[in-house]
């Protein structure tokens, strides 16, 4: 009678078991896929300085706007020079159109979309608050900021 109970025992305990491990590997399956996730967008403005001016004043932006510090930001001066895909290039080639020279780039680890759009939105916000921006150039501040959403590009608002 006591070995049947030890088996019943044990049998339970091997059950628990058996479930948390497999409840754990869930858990790690979907912190591998909530790792996977980059989020992406894209801010198009115009500004007269140099590129290494805005970038001297990114760390500085960054840290006033508040930016996480996984976000990567890539600078582009021109927008012949976005090489995204056909549909991001078309923007880009009309934002051109519309004198716009500079495209921000944003990325973010588990960050949606729109989470990256969000602080691209106030990366842009805070260059036009800037130096780099006299009072005269404020008045025609061009910028915009657009993600990808169900297959097409959003202006983020």
């Amino acid at each position: 009678m006591r070995v049947m109970k030890m088996r019943a025992r044990d049998y339970l305990s091997d059950k628990i078991l058996l479930v948390k491990i497999i409840n754990s590997v869930y858990f790690k399956r979907n912190m591998v896929v909530q790792e996977d996730i980059v989020g992406k967008a894209y801010g198009f403005f115009y500004c007269s300085a140099a590129a290494h001016e805005i970038e001297s004043m990114l760390p500085t932006i960054r840290e006033m706007a508040q930016v996480p510090s996984d976000l990567e930001i890539s600078l582009i001066l021109g927008m012949e020079n976005v090489h995204v895909d056909s549909r991001l290039d078309n923007l880009a080639s009309e934002a051109q159109k519309n004198g716009i020279n500079y495209m921000l780039q944003g990325q973010g680890i588990r960050m949606t979309n729109l989470d990256v759009a969000s602080e691209l939105c106030a990366i842009v916000n805070q260059l036009y608050q800037s130096p780099l921006y006299t009072q005269t150039k404020r008045d025609n501040f061009m910028g915009a900021v657009f993600y990808e959403e169900n297959g097409g590009y959003i202006i983020r608002e």
